[in-house]
């Protein structure tokens, strides 16, 4: 048209055509100018075809802003990668910082049982003295008054025996004088002449001779009659006796009183013990996440260093450099990605889990397979999808981690993760299912432990729990109140402590040991330890019967918060939907919590905006506008068909 134009071959037609070309030059104008901002907003545009400088001038634009459209998607994606990893890294620092709090309080504590034992100590060191005092001088006393008693005595029996000698001595003369009267006898009977008078004579001799000796024999009585000494020796023992039994009685008070102070430093050195054990736990509490913290501030810093070296890398050179570390970190910056699909394509779903779960996801022995109730409803879910089941194994307090970031450098994401997880704002980019389970939240105690019926037993106890965020609300609600939240109105109990383990492996034994005095747990975390034969805990701890919680707990399966994640989520609600009434959804219920307990609580019931798979849809459906992505992939049953 333009050309004709420029003919002039008719004016009036020149004249129309003019003003046509010009209508299409602006169409092409406004056309182009359309395409130019949708570039420009970083949306796909149709680009023309054209070999007008202005059309070629738009492809390579458009070729340009892709580029640099890919670029700022791996910077995007790198930066997030690096933003999960400080993200965990910090929480890491929260739970270490509330553990090291706690060390703290347990030192100044132990630090207050110290100087109480001291006092204690200094307390039966002065009682000592006081009894190795009064005992030496009661028993002084007792002998100075037995030593002055027994003089007295022997005073007493110096005289009478003095008066015995006398007597003694007149009877010893008597002996005399009878001898020479028998000796007169005798001879007076040799001259038996007059015997008669002489004998007379000496009879009378012999009648007043004993007289007088039956005399000095009363009186020898009188002077050897001890009836006095007895009684005196009688007294100085009573004064003895009661004197010893005041001894007796000071001492005793004295040993009792000791007996006190060694009991009070004896429940002092308890109560450092029990310190101790706190302090073992929370530090081995802290070395854990310790570890696990500077782990992904080093894996953040490489991320890191490896978006600042790709920056600084010529524009031609810095897409591969950003794709090569994406494929380094399974990254997968596709918009079309799909997780679901992703799964059925290589036959296999990466499951995260905690292997250390006790009734949920453990082994028996070295070498055993994984069992427990969240193992048998993965393993029921992989059969669903017709896919081999691989479960990657991490401790549960990172367990989400896993969905953003691969367990270590180089390895993939977790497609699912199902492992008692109950949804909580604290989660970062988690996307919840509906429950598959519900269950009790129970109270555990060492076997036969009569004083802990109830959480109201609990005051100056120690308690344990798992580190879950829903476990604190739930007791915080039910009055219970420890040193982080000891100002918190409506306090009814106290503890001396509340210990979180991270560690599962550790929240059977801490129990059986005595590191707390009851536990608080979900009730098939306890229930196959207590109730199984083959299980260790087997009639060392026992569950006790009422449920906490104000409506039962329940377990989710999540999935990462993107859309990418969004087919899989919607599968995994078909499936929980059609497993509930399944005969083998009631077996694993029976077997492993005792019970199958039933309730519509979900995610949605849940303080903070949780996502779950209504919310996640529309950020699909975002996605896939933004992408300009048409073909509506298959999801739910119908993509497992």
């Amino acid at each position: 048209m333009i050309k004709k134009f420029f003919d002039g071959s008719n004016k009036q037609d020149s004249k129309e055509q003019e003003v046509d070309a010009k209508a299409e030059t602006q169409r092409r104008e406004k056309r182009l100018a359309e395409v130019l901002v949708t570039l420009a907003k970083g949306e796909d545009a149709d680009l023309p075809t054209g070999n007008s400088p202005m059309e070629k001038a738009i492809r390579e634009v458009a070729e340009l802003l892709g580029t640099r459209k890919h670029v700022i998607t791996g910077m995007v994606d790198l930066t997030e990668e690096s933003g999960y990893l400080q993200h965990f890294a910090e929480q890491s620092e929260q739970d270490q910082s509330q553990a090291i709090n706690e060390v703290f309080q347990r030192i100044n504590r132990q630090r207050s049982f110290l100087e109480s034992t001291r006092d204690n100590i200094e307390n039966s060191v002065s009682s000592s003295s006081e009894l190795k005092e009064n005992t030496s001088v009661m028993l002084t006393g007792v002998g100075e008054g037995i030593n002055d008693g027994l003089v007295n005595v022997n005073e007493a029996l110096g005289v009478k025996a003095e008066a015995a000698r006398k007597v003694l001595a007149n009877i010893s003369d008597i002996g005399r004088r009878l001898s020479l009267l028998a000796l007169n006898a005798k001879i007076e009977g040799a001259h038996a002449g007059e015997a008669g008078r002489g004998f007379s004579v000496v009879a009378q001799e012999v009648r007043e001779l004993a007289e007088h000796t039956m005399e000095q024999a009363k009186a020898a009585v009188e002077y050897i009659e001890l009836a006095e000494v007895q009684e005196n020796l009688t007294v100085v023992i009573d004064s003895s006796r009661q004197s010893l039994g005041s001894a007796v009685d000071g001492v005793n008070n004295l040993i009792e009183s000791l007996q006190d102070e060694f009991e009070r430093m004896g429940q002092r050195m308890d109560d450092i013990n029990d310190n101790n054990q706190v302090i073992s736990e929370v530090l081995d509490i802290s070395r854990t996440v310790l570890g696990r913290a500077r782990s992904n501030l080093k894996r953040s810093c490489k991320v890191t260093d490896t978006l600042l070296s790709a920056l600084h890398k010529p524009s031609e050179q810095m897409l591969p450099t950003l794709n090569k570390q994406l494929n380094h970190l399974k990254i997968n910056t596709d918009p079309a990605f799909d997780r679901l699909e992703d799964i059925l394509r290589r036959g296999k779903i990466r499951i995260a889990v905690e292997p250390s779960f006790i009734g949920l996801s453990f082994r028996q022995g070295d070498g055993a397979p994984l069992e427990g109730l969240d193992i048998d409803y993965a393993t029921a879910f992989a059969r669903y999808l017709g896919v081999d089941c691989e479960f990657v194994e991490t401790s549960w307090d990172t367990i989400t981690e896993l969905l953003n970031v691969g367990p270590r450098e180089g390895e993939s994401a977790v497609d699912l993760v199902c492992s008692a997880l109950a949804p909580s704002d604290q989660y970062m980019d988690t996307a919840y299912s509906e429950a598959y389970t519900h269950l009790n939240w129970v109270l555990a105690r060492r076997e036969g432990d009569e004083s802990i019926r109830s959480l109201a037993d609990l005051n100056g106890k120690v308690l344990g729990i798992i580190n879950d965020p829903g476990a604190f609300t739930l007791l915080e609600d039910a009055g219970v109140r420890w040193d982080a939240n000891a100002d918190k109105p409506g306090g009814k109990i106290r503890l001396a402590n509340l210990i979180a383990y991270n560690d599962q492996a550790r929240i059977h034994d801490c129990l059986v040991e005595g590191a707390v005095d009851a536990f608080g747990v979900d009730l098939p975390i306890y229930f196959w330890a207590c109730s199984d034969p083959a299980s260790p805990w087997q009639g060392k701890i026992e569950i006790l019967p009422q449920n906490l919680a104000s409506v039962p707990y329940y377990y989710t399966m999540g999935v990462r918060a993107k859309a990418s994640s969004y087919t899989l989520l919607k599968t995994v609600n078909d499936f929980i939907r059609g497993f509930k009434s399944q005969s083998e959804r009631q077996a694993i219920e029976k077997h492993w919590q005792g019970e199958v307990v039933n309730h519509n609580v979900s995610y949605r019931d849940e303080p903070g905006k949780l996502i779950g798979e209504a919310e996640l849809v529309k950020v699909y459906d975002k996605h896939r506008r933004y992408y300009s992505l048409n073909d509506e992939p298959i999801v739910g049953e119908a993509a497992i068909a």
